[in-house]
């Protein structure tokens, strides 16, 4: 597993994420996500089908349909990004 942290990620460095993350840890066999633009363009279905993965989008105001990584998420935010772990965006370096 990994975690990236980007403002604006197109769905082409997704697949580039995923590859990288394969050569470490066994491919999966499905794809839970949300709909949005990363995960719907051409580059990301296109990488979906190369690689013969199943991908099951969760319905708009459905979070339920994936409860482990929203419960996840709400975890990492509450004991990792409200504990003020990560500085203001603004002022990593190279954020201009």
């Amino acid at each position: 597993m990994a975690i990236i942290t980007v403002f604006g990620i197109t769905g082409a460095q997704v697949t580039r994420i995923m590859d990288r993350i394969a050569l470490f840890r066994a491919p999966p066999v499905m794809i839970r996500t949300v709909i949005s633009p990363e995960f719907t363009c051409h580059a990301f279905n296109q990488w979906i089908f190369e690689h013969g993965f199943e991908l099951r989008l969760i319905q708009q105001g459905k979070p339920n349909q994936n409860g482990f990584i929203e419960r996840f998420n709400g975890h990492c935010r509450d004991e990792c990004l409200n504990e003020h772990w990560l500085m203001r965006y603004s002022t990593y370096p190279g954020n201009h």
